[in-house]
């Protein structure tokens, strides 16, 4: 009887992150202390979305326990690589080491990769040997997707702002009124960058505003068939001193870091991940009045000249792009990474997992822009808020949303991923996280059918090829993947 070794998935371009429309093509090693028979290697390469939470209701003998779920199966891709999965035929795995050949496309419009406290968005690869009559020898190797979210597009430029009237008190303690008026620098940035707030506080009450606050907000949204849970979470804050009676105050393109952070999703049927900012005055014994400024988490990183990187080219006599486009900018500097602050690793065995190799501790990792040079200060001197004020920065709630330590100038990089960011599409852009805004570039043609690869690599003789490709089943956002043109597995 045949023994393994070693089972492993690798691949060819072995990376952090992946993008949507990128190929991913690898190998399966298996190494054999003698030869083993079996029907079939097998591959998968699925995306899935779940969450789950539960509520009690009532009390006493009507006391119960509800259970809410919420699932996706945003694609899923099956092949053999190596035998026959129909009928009764048999190949014998060889003894040493052997290596088979893979390659999947990853689809277009996917959400990026999430773990969160009653739900996760995950990518799995798995590969399998299906053995007549025995358990099935299998390994799982999650990969992090980060949706195409680039901060240069135009219709991010805007200047997010707002305004809002208070009238502090009420009949006879009435106090007076409290202007505000606020905006931010741009619509989308990536985590590593700075949020620059400018807002007008003009205090006409007769009581002392007690401060201004400007914060973060990350809102999560669980979606079960029948119910929707929400999470708030302040990820990042800053706070201006007291403002008198009477008095004015500004902040002019105060900066607020933004810590590593998941990117905005809004294109998955049972997760949701948005942001806005809100400036907040603290009123003493009364509301307090905010504006909120939605924004979006990208993936890109934004640069102020713009055309200083160099595009793409194309050549229209050249064949047609590959299965995976050509790099964004390719003067842009390597991406960096980093895990969402306070998450930490999670254990994606399932029960379907007992006999499955592989490192199933995992933890997401998302794009963490180098800092940039915001607009400087340009207010007149005599809106300037007190001489000497200086925003705090405050802690995050525990657990934390705290900046990473030891950062130089706010925030440290992460160590940098060789290679440039992966690709976008042709001329016109990318695409933006779920519904776009409109005028957004619509998103790039995906490519064909990237799997099975042609000939596995053998290093032992005797084997035979697997069957051909097979075209790749689109994905179908009802949560259901199309079916496949290869015999059925068993």
């Amino acid at each position: 009887m045949g023994k393994i070794q070693f089972l492993a998935i690798n691949f060819t371009n072995e990376r952090q992150v992946y993008y949507p429309g990128e190929q991913l093509a690898g190998v399966v090693v298996l190494s054999l202390s003698a030869p083993m028979e079996a029907r079939c290697i097998k591959m998968e390469f699925e995306g899935k979305g779940y969450c789950h939470w539960s509520e009690t209701h009532g009390t006493g003998d009507d006391r119960r326990t509800e259970h809410y779920y919420g699932k996706e199966k945003i694609f899923e891709y099956k092949c053999v690589i190596y035998g026959q999965s129909g009928g009764g035929s048999r190949v014998v795995l060889p003894a040493g080491q052997t290596s088979y050949q893979f390659a999947f496309t990853v689809p277009n419009n996917i959400p990026s990769s999430f773990e969160g406290r009653i739900g996760h968005i995950r990518y799995e690869m798995k590969a399998e040997i299906d053995r007549p009559w025995k358990f099935d020898h299998k390994v799982k190797r999650p990969i992090t997707i980060n949706d195409i979210i680039d901060t240069n597009l135009p219709q991010y430029q805007i200047k997010p702002g707002g305004t809002e009237h208070k009238d502090v008190g009420c009949l006879c303690c009435a106090a007076g009124p409290l202007e505000i008026a606020a905006n931010i620098d741009r619509a989308c940035y990536c985590p590593g960058e700075s949020i620059y707030i400018t807002a007008d506080i003009q205090n006409n009450t007769t009581r002392d505003m007690e401060r201004v606050k400007g914060k973060l907000i990350q809102t999560i949204a669980y979606h079960a068939s029948s119910k929707t849970k929400t999470h708030s979470n302040t990820v990042a804050r800053l706070e201006g001193p007291a403002i008198p009676r009477g008095q004015f105050a500004k902040w002019d393109n105060q900066q607020m870091p933004i810590p590593a952070l998941p990117p905005s999703i809004m294109n998955s049927r049972v997760i949701t991940v948005s942001y806005y900012v809100e400036i907040e005055v603290e009123v003493p014994w009364g509301m307090d009045p905010d504006i909120k400024l939605p924004i979006t988490l990208g993936t890109i990183p934004f640069r102020p000249v713009y055309q200083q990187f160099t595009a793409p080219q194309y050549n229209a006599g050249a064949p047609p792009m590959g299965l995976a486009p050509p790099n964004i900018f390719t003067d842009m500097p390597p991406p960096s990474y980093a895990s969402a602050t306070g998450e930490q690793a999670v254990n994606i065995a399932d029960d379907n997992d007992k006999h499955t190799r592989g490192n199933l501790s995992y933890m997401p990792v998302y794009t963490f822009a180098q800092p940039y040079q915001g607009p400087p200060p340009s207010a007149p001197a005599e809106h300037q808020l007190p001489p000497g004020f200086q925003p705090q920065l405050q802690p995050g709630p525990p657990g934390g949303f705290a900046p990473p330590p030891q950062q130089p100038g706010g925030y440290a990089l992460p160590p940098q991923q060789p290679g440039g960011y992966p690709p976008a599409g042709p001329p016109g852009g990318y695409p933006a996280a779920g519904p776009p805004p409109q005028g957004a570039p619509g998103n790039y043609p995906a490519g064909p059918g990237g799997y099975p690869a042609e000939q596995p690599i053998i290093t032992q003789p005797g084997a035979s090829p697997y069957p051909p490709a097979g075209q790749q089943p689109p994905y179908n956002p009802e949560g259901e993947a199309a079916p496949i043109s290869k015999p059925p597995m068993e």
